[in-house]
């Protein structure tokens, strides 16, 4: 009683104050970004937000192992937890980067977070195991020394289970200097986002575009300047929560109190099973096959080049061949076509008889 009693008056006092002091000309622009009177009573590197999803399925914990077991379409809350990175220049969300995305996001495994199940049963810990994450390449407004730009989330699967949980914005605020904080949520959309993002399939191709330009991009500029492609659309509201602190800050406080840790006291899921395989085969089964590829990627090249300096070579020089027989083998000469010898018959010798006269 006491956990969901937080967490109401935690919402009741963000539907009061939902964001950071911004100037008035980036407030008009955006109005889904309010000025408060004391930026203080949030806090700009520590947020949570409570994402409605009303036709999610709702999970619930069955048997020792932790077994997650989905109900039907009965709508689901998920708990969100978003910080600015000890560095000050990135975001997280329960302590995976997803912005700006780094190499190793873009070129290696797949990293997964965890949210908080919410509702009427006590919260549970879930594993987020498919997600997209996109942003504009540019700020989508630039004053005062400070750029305003929207990353937008949209959550696929949880549990591995599949899922249509409403796109969620967070709006970051950035200097000059690269340093960042957060400054909103929004969930309703905007019209440029309804134009450059119809529907749900859109979004998709979008942040799959992106994912690609992203990856061309480390490469040619480092991890630090990497960013995405276009807004996306979100839908749906996102109710947000005063974030206290929590599990992964190294003073390891419990945010409001209410705030279940994601690991303490629990058994591992199924899915972290099966994380912990895929990564197991990302880090040891892909290098191999990695390798493999070279191995026969060089393999070929290096008879390519081989052929075409033997086929050059018998452009210029002409070819020869030597024929060497086997061991063994008996050779025949073939003699040339020609009119056969004459055959010579034997004259059989006359006998001479002389008669003697009388």
């Amino acid at each position: 009683m006491l956990a969901k009693f937080g967490l109401v008056s935690s919402m009741a006092l963000v539907a009061v104050a939902n964001a950071i002091l911004l100037p008035p000309q980036m407030a008009d622009d955006f109005p889904g970004i309010e000025s408060l009177g004391t930026p203080a009573q949030l806090d700009p590197y520590r947020r949570d937000v409570l994402l409605e999803c009303p036709t999610c399925p709702r999970a619930t914990a069955e048997g020792s192992f932790y077994k997650l077991a989905w109900a039907g379409d009965t709508g689901n809350s998920f708990l969100l937890s978003f910080e600015v990175g000890p560095d000050r220049k990135t975001l997280l969300l329960d302590g995976v980067q997803i912005y700006p995305r780094s190499f190793e996001s873009a070129m290696g495994p797949p990293q997964f977070f965890d949210v908080t199940q919410y509702g009427a049963n006590d919260p549970l810990p879930l594993g987020v195991t498919g997600y997209t994450t996109f942003y504009p390449s540019a700020p989508v407004h630039k004053d005062s020394g400070l750029d305003l730009i929207p990353v937008t989330l949209i959550i696929e699967q949880i549990g591995y289970q599949p899922m249509r949980v409403p796109p969620l914005t967070i709006y970051l605020l950035q200097d000059a200097d690269g340093h960042v904080m957060i400054a909103s949520f929004k969930s309703d959309g905007s019209a440029q986002a309804q134009e450059d993002c119809k529907d749900w399939l859109s979004c998709k191709l979008e942040a799959l575009k992106d994912k690609f330009h992203s990856m061309a991009s480390a490469m040619k500029h480092g991890c630090h300047k990497l960013k995405g492609g276009a807004v996306g659309q979100v839908a749906n509201d996102g109710d947000e929560r005063h974030h206290h602190g929590g599990h992964h800050h190294p003073e390891g406080d419990h945010r409001d109190g209410n705030r279940p840790h994601h690991h303490h006291g629990h058994k591992h899921h199924d899915h972290k099973q099966h994380k912990h395989k895929a990564n197991a085969f990302m880090r040891i089964g892909a290098p191999m096959l990695l390798g493999a590829m070279i191995v026969w990627l060089l393999w070929a090249v290096a008879w390519s080049v081989y052929y075409v300096v033997v086929g050059v070579n018998e452009m210029y020089r002409g070819r020869s061949f030597v024929w060497v027989p086997e061991e063994g083998e008996t050779n025949y000469a073939v003699l040339p076509q020609c009119e056969a010898p004459p055959v010579y018959e034997e004259v059989a010798e006359k006998e001479v008889v002389v008669e003697e006269k009388n």
